[in-house]
């Protein structure tokens, strides 16, 4: 059995599932190599709101209302650009799909 690392998901096996598996039968002092699981690194995801704070505290109350088109860049670690996204008519964004990062 496979156990995957941190950031990464098993994307299948020799044996053509995903389940982190592969059957063998082996007698004492055999070994077992060539069996190969293929993994990827998970994707990330980044969501918020964008919206007019009028009482300065950080925290949206009801009557804040979310600003619509604004444009909201998502960095990475060494401040590259890796997505530009644009709310939608409730403030809202979300990105998909970003690289990985090491965030420990």
């Amino acid at each position: 059995m496979e156990t995957d690392l941190e950031q990464w998901a098993s994307t299948a096996d020799i044996q053509g599932g995903n389940d982190n598996r592969i059957p063998l039968a082996l007698a004492s002092a055999q070994t077992s190599t060539g069996n190969d699981f293929l993994d990827a690194q998970q994707k990330g995801s980044l969501s918020g709101v964008v919206w007019t704070d009028t009482k300065p505290d950080g925290m949206r109350e009801p009557i804040e209302t979310g600003l619509a088109n604004i444009k909201v860049l998502v960095l990475d670690a060494d401040g590259k650009i890796v997505a530009t996204l644009q709310t939608t008519p409730d403030g809202a964004y979300k990105a998909e799909g970003l690289p990985p990062v090491n965030t420990a």
